[in-house]
């Protein structure tokens, strides 16, 4: 992480960033494995998850198996969960929104747990780099750059016409963010 790799990104610039970084081939049938047993352990607090990936999952636990209403509490109980089974980490992000809770569980990896709290959204999102965003990769970047866009703040004050107008559908997508 210190070299700017993270998991997701190709290995070749991940080699560019760190030529002295050893890399052990994939054994996709164990990361498998541990994906199985990781949702399994989610589905035991909440019939309502999403996978979206072998390790990305969203959770809705307004209504948890265990009845209890601090999510920070209950994010913590996962996180042990999870790495008592299968001696992994966790990342957890607690919002009131599926893109926003992405944010947060991205923010302080590799074992971090964020808390966006309701009616705060606005105030955290202010100042956080547009590649933040989920979807949010260098090209679009790049574009928001070039026009002044450098924080999601500064995304709030375009117009939806004018996102619309450079970026089509997706546009409207980064409005409604």
């Amino acid at each position: 992480r210190q070299f700017g790799i993270h998991s997701a990104m190709p290995s070749s610039r991940a080699r560019r960033l760190c030529p002295q970084a050893i890399f052990i081939p994939p054994d996709f049938e164990k990361y498998s494995a541990a994906s199985k047993t990781i949702m399994s352990i989610l589905r035991n607090y909440t019939p309502l998850v999403e996978q979206v990936s072998l390790d990305e999952a969203y959770l809705d636990v307004m209504e948890n198996k265990l009845r209890i209403d601090d999510p920070v509490e209950l994010a913590k109980l996962i996180k042990q969960h999870i790495f008592a089974a299968t001696r992994l980490t966790a990342s957890a992000g607690i919002a009131t929104a599926m893109f926003l809770a992405k944010i947060a569980s991205d923010f302080k990896k590799p074992d971090g747990l964020t808390v966006i709290p309701p009616r705060k959204e606005v105030v955290f999102l202010k100042d956080l780099p547009v590649r933040k965003l989920p979807g949010v990769g260098p090209k679009t970047e790049e574009t928001l750059h070039r026009i002044g866009v450098r924080a999601c703040g500064d995304l709030r004050e375009m117009s939806l016409q004018n996102l619309q107008g450079r970026f089509g559908k997706w546009g409207t997508h980064l409005s409604q963010m």
